[in-house]
């Protein structure tokens, strides 16, 4: 019986492994802009920062809840925020591989472009979404260069009651390999208000 418990639980963890997803260590996005607003639409929406690339596989954003933007620099009045919104460069810096396949500096092709099986070659690469593949519901004016993502905010934001944005990103299935070809996915995020 002890065996069978033992050899249950290593094709357990083989089974695990082999679901894992790729090891991504750098995905850099290029945030546009940030804009904080009061309704999903985001029609009234109050620009809060821009303009950085961020590497969002980097561990303080994916085990730890970063602050995104000190918001007690931004002129929010006292209404409440409900929604952000950024507008996203459609180029994303990654170093990824999925064990076989590596990114490695290339032709930037929209869609997936051709990663490497040569290990030594491994590097960042630059992949581009293609305008086609952005396809979300949180997704809205998407252009070849650019899209807007809109997300709830877990709570209401009430500037000068002592809260902050906080966000927590997992990327780990953010990048799709398909044979050796790399691809942007979504990445999983949650934006929350904490209080401080």
């Amino acid at each position: 019986m002890k065996h069978i418990i033992i050899a249950f639980f290593f094709s357990f963890l083989i089974s695990l492994s082999l679901k894992a997803g790729p090891t991504i260590e750098v995905y850099g996005v290029k945030f546009n802009e940030v804009f904080i607003c009061q309704s999903a639409d985001c029609s009234n929406g109050k620009k809060i920062g821009g303009g950085d690339r961020i590497n969002i596989a980097d561990p303080y954003f994916t085990t730890n809840m970063g602050t995104l933007i000190d918001l007690k620099k931004a002129n929010l009045g006292t209404d409440s925020y409900s929604h952000v919104k950024f507008n996203v460069d459609m180029k994303f810096v990654v170093k990824a591989n999925n064990g076989s396949c590596y990114s490695f500096p290339t032709k930037v092709d929209p869609g997936y472009s051709k990663g490497t099986t040569d290990q030594s070659k491994y590097g960042e690469q630059i992949i581009q979404a293609a305008k086609e593949d952005v396809d979300c519901s949180a997704c809205s004016n998407v252009t070849e260069d650019s899209f807007d993502f809109t997300w709830p905010l877990s709570g209401s934001y009430t500037p000068g009651t002592g809260q902050s944005i906080a966000w927590n990103i997992d990327v780990t299935n953010a990048i799709e390999f398909k044979g050796c070809e790399i691809g942007p996915n979504e990445p999983g995020l949650n934006f929350a208000v904490v209080q401080f």
